[in-house]
């Protein structure tokens, strides 16, 4: 059955082109031209997937994202924002605790939005079935958990808790999507009820590990907003512009060279994003696509610009790597030496002498054995930045 998409976005031509590229990868894509009309929609036919633009004259994302859950009720379907700027951390988190799946800065690689894309299809198809963990099975549907041989005695939100935080594994799952997800409601006063869930959680499952808690993120919004609206402008115009030259049937050499300066004029805004608004890049390097995936995503939500992949690719100005081990063998010499000289967060699973002979030829600041607590992940990450100030 094909995708129903929906691309939300007060530009015109901007929508339309995201559209088209989402059209051609096979799926139905409709268009809303504002927060209200997109809204006016979902009320009569409910997509599998939104694309949200965050500024918006009407309403930004977040705007449009309380309304989307208004009256208690959760989203009914995954929200990926797209946004002209790349927003500091802060700003990215209140997103994402309002209720989005992810972020795609537009000029993004159309097939590194397409894999986005397909990520989060795939992780709400599988949100609609029993989710196994390993000994752990939980079926909420059927109101029913096991750990092994084992049957959970578990009150109804309990259930659905422990399904959203198995169906997330090893993501960290903030508090007010756990109110979202599993109350139907933001409003902070049942967090005393989210930690009653946890403890009858913990207490049926009778094995220490399974759910771990971390500390809470901040929030607030950027005080550079003259600066990041007019990035936000920049970017979606060369987003546009890019966008028009790929979709050209014309595939001669100036167009070649016009998509060569657009890509590189993006790039060069990177750096001045992420140097105005202390955004800290980071690619994660795993031979497991949905893994590789769901950490990038993780550490997005905690407001990093992560980006994963099976392959190294040219590294950006100032980028992390979480190098997952099990790649250094389809490495060759020169990419082995590229790794070695970003200092690399190195993830393996097992913790064996070779392991750590590894890590140490690739001159790694980190030593870390599956699985990584995504909050420790994001610790480690801030140290290696810290090692190049």
């Amino acid at each position: 059955m094909t995708a129903k998409l929906l691309v939300v976005d007060d530009e015109p031509r901007t929508a339309e082109l995201t559209a088209e590229v989402l059209r051609r990868a096979g799926y139905s894509v409709d268009v809303a031209g504002s927060g209200t009309e997109a809204l006016e929609r979902v009320r009569s036919v409910s997509p599998d997937l939104m694309l949200l633009d965050y500024e918006m004259p009407d309403m930004e994302a977040p705007e449009v994202l309380d309304s989307l859950r208004s009256g208690g009720d959760r989203i009914p379907f995954p929200v990926i924002i797209l946004t002209g700027a790349r927003h500091s951390p802060a700003d990215q988190v209140v997103g994402i605790e309002r209720g989005a799946t992810d972020y795609i800065v537009k000029g993004t690689d159309r097939q590194v939005m397409l894999a986005r894309v397909r990520g989060v299809l795939r992780e709400r198809a599988a949100h609609l079935g029993a989710v196994a963990r390993g000994r752990l099975h939980v079926d909420a549907t059927r109101g029913e958990a096991t750990l092994g041989s084992r049957s959970l005695k578990l009150e109804r939100r309990p259930l659905l808790m422990l399904q959203v935080l198995a169906s997330r594994s090893p993501e960290v799952v903030l508090r007010a999507e756990l109110l979202e997800r599993v109350w139907g409601s933001t409003y902070m006063g049942f967090e005393h009820s989210v930690e009653q869930a946890v403890h009858q959680i913990r207490r049926e499952l009778r094995e220490p590990g399974w759910i771990e808690t971390v500390a809470g993120l901040a929030t607030g919004s950027s005080s550079r907003a003259e600066l990041a609206a007019a990035l936000h402008r920049l970017r979606s115009t060369l987003a546009r512009a890019k966008a028009e030259v790929e979709l050209a049937d014309s595939d001669g050499e100036f167009v070649e060279r016009l998509r060569g300066d657009l890509s590189e004029a993006l790039e060069l805004l990177g750096q001045v994003e992420s140097s105005a608004l202390r955004i800290v890049p980071v690619l994660v390097l795993d031979d497991d696509e949905r893994l590789g995936d769901l950490t990038a995503r993780g550490l997005r939500r905690l407001g990093f610009d992560a980006e994963s992949a099976s392959s190294l690719r040219k590294l950006r100005p100032g980028e992390v790597v979480v190098f997952d081990l099990s790649v250094f063998a389809g490495l060759d010499a020169s990419e082995r030496a590229a790794v070695a000289a970003s200092r690399p967060i190195v993830v393996t699973g097992a913790a064996d002498p070779a392991s750590r002979a590894l890590a140490e030829e690739l001159d790694a600041s980190e030593y870390m054995v599956k699985p990584v607590d995504i909050d420790a992940l994001a610790a480690a990450i801030q140290r290696r930045v810290d090692l190049k100030l």
